[in-house]
């Protein structure tokens, strides 16, 4: 038996066999590392990507609570409905400074929040104004207000397409590094 073992000790092709071995378990598990880590921050962009869409969906539904708010106080001289209009500004605030947050660096959609936070302080202006003449005139609904509404419409829409727009770039960044990614384990 110790004859044995001095032959395997002294037999440089079983100390190779086993050094090529070794190095090809560390080569994959150096591997097995890299595509970890490349998985992890993958899954943190994702969820990125799915927090400032979800923070947009968020935002923009503020808009429409206080579009309802104040359309419920103009068709029922009650100035309870007011509440989901006054706390929502507030709010919509809160929610575009943590989309300013998340977006970054990023230029093209730096413009495109500074487009939306015209939009939003447009729309709330106008709302506030309707509010304003709606007082003013004793609680009646006159033409001013009519075509307040035509102009809130039309803010609204270009609200709802430029949060649209953020989100598909959005998506479209997320795209280009599943692709990227795919592209890094196509190479493994």
């Amino acid at each position: 038996m110790q004859n044995a073992l001095k032959k395997i000790k002294n037999d440089s092709r079983i100390k190779t066999g086993y050094l090529a071995g070794f190095i090809f378990l560390l080569i994959a598990c150096l591997i097995t590392l890299y595509a970890n880590k490349q998985l992890i921050h993958q899954s943190h962009l994702v969820a990125s990507t799915n927090k400032k869409i979800t923070t947009m969906e968020a935002l923009l539904s503020q808009v429409k609570d206080a579009e309802t708010g104040v359309r419920g106080y103009l068709v029922n001289h009650d100035s309870s409905f007011l509440e989901p209009y006054t706390s929502s500004k507030v709010i919509a605030d809160s929610l575009f400074k943590i989309i300013q947050e998340q977006i970054g660096g990023n230029p093209e959609q730096q413009n495109h929040l500074i487009e939306l936070k015209v939009l939003l302080n447009e729309r709330y202006l106008t709302l506030q104004d309707n509010i304003d003449v709606y007082n003013r005139n004793r609680k009646m609904i006159v033409d001013t207000i009519y075509r307040a509404q035509v102009t809130g419409k039309r803010i609204m829409d270009n609200l709802r397409k430029k949060v649209s727009l953020i989100q598909a770039n959005e998506a479209a960044q997320l795209s280009r590094r599943d692709e990227k990614l795919a592209r890094i384990f196509g190479l493994l």
